[in-house]
């Protein structure tokens, strides 16, 4: 979570916007004993040694408020700096996947950040592996410079993915613009697939089960996007694999010109594919729709139920286990009135994938009914246990 928060457009605006004002950043300023030629604050014991040791009359000591690059409110920005570059190293590999440009542009621009004379202050002298104290936040606070809130909205953005349950940080920050570099519809997807995820944990323990929800937000890898217990979700699943061995005639001669050009064959791809570990063959398929327009909604509710049906029907080719397959799925899509009536038909019916309108007060409802629909039906199934 935090790498990817670390990668995230927000962060990229707050860099950019960090050493666009640099000039205007505040110097802290801390107590110290120097030497004076007078006026108020002289240490008179201090001075009288200095004299007796240098031999020096005119010699004082005072003590001063003396301005610095380090500490005050820069120690916030030196350390929200560092939190961001440690995620970024934490993993290394990160570099060579989808991700690298967006990983090379964020160490340039914490490389530039670093030479900031009111930020290289507080490296200087070590402060940026230090949690800034509440005096140092209540400084930046008072500030006008929106640098300093910026930074502190930041920090407390990073605090909440630690402090709050896994599964909630994680869906809130998918659900908002704290991730990494992605497009509004795979937002949609990922939101769906952990919202998915989370119902099938806590319907598990409604039903007796103690399962541990895992998630692996690095997507693209060999691990799955979540696991629980012994069911587990990926992302963006190639259903078309399953049934390459049947394909339809217009899709055979497609394919044949496709070939002939030099150009590959698409692949159909399910968004969310649930299975039991250890089975490639899906138990449960999710389809998430993205639209801004409500005039879209019927359109994309007739796709998202055409394709659950015929990516079904993939991964089987006996008609009522593609029936079985369809009412163990569900679709994700914003809320409207055409897409609310639909869900509480759909919710009505033991045959129809579920309907869950995504800001619907009643979105937890429909996730919670799919769960138990699939879990039923998984323990259901011989020597399977979840």
């Amino acid at each position: 979570m935090l790498l990817l928060w670390a990668l995230s457009d927000e962060v990229d605006s707050y860099l950019g916007f960090l050493s666009a004002n640099a000039r205007h950043l505040v110097e802290a300023r801390r107590e110290a004993t120097v030497l004076s030629n007078g006026g108020s604050g002289l240490l008179a014991r201090e001075s009288l040694l200095l004299q007796m040791r240098t031999g020096n009359p005119a010699a004082f000591l005072a003590r001063r408020n003396i301005s610095t690059p380090a500490g005050g409110p820069n120690h916030c920005l030196a350390w929200l700096i560092e939190c961001i570059d440690d995620a970024i190293l934490a993993f290394p590999r990160v570099a060579a996947g989808p991700w690298g440009d967006v990983v090379k542009r964020r160490v340039e621009q914490i490389s530039r950040a670093r030479t900031i004379p009111a930020i290289a202050g507080c490296f200087n002298v070590g402060l940026h592996r230090v949690r800034p104290s509440l005096g140092a936040m209540r400084a930046a606070a008072t500030l006008r410079n929106p640098v300093y809130s910026r930074t502190l909205e930041l920090m407390k953005r990073r605090d909440s993915f630690q402090r709050l349950p896994l599964q909630f940080s994680a869906a809130r920050a998918i659900a908002t613009s704290a991730l990494a570099s992605l497009k509004t519809w795979q937002h949609m997807e990922l939101l769906a697939a952990l919202l998915a995820a989370q119902a099938l944990v806590e319907q598990s323990a409604i039903l007796g089960a103690k399962v541990e929800l895992r998630l692996h937000l690095l997507v693209g890898g060999a691990q799955p996007l979540a696991t629980c217990g012994d069911l587990t979700l990926e992302w963006q699943f190639a259903t078309g694999a399953l049934a390459s061995h049947r394909r339809a005639h217009h899709e055979a001669i497609s394919d044949t010109f496709l070939e002939m050009v030099g150009l590959k064959a698409g692949s159909d791809r399910a968004d969310i594919a649930v299975f039991l570990r250890g089975n490639r063959i899906p138990v449960a398929i999710g389809e998430s729709k993205y639209f801004e327009k409500e005039n879209n909604a019927r359109n994309q509710l007739s796709l998202a139920i055409w394709q659950i049906v015929k990516y079904a029907d993939q991964v089987h080719s006996d008609s009522a286990l593609t029936k079985a397959l369809s009412r163990l799925s569900f679709i994700f899509l914003p809320e409207t009135a055409a897409v609310a009536q639909a869900a509480a038909i759909a919710a009505q019916s033991d045959e129809m994938p579920i309907i869950v309108p995504y800001g619907s007060t009643h979105q937890s409802t429909y996730f919670e009914q799919w769960a138990r629909r699939l879990l039923s039906s998984v323990t259901a199934a011989p020597a399977v246990s979840v």
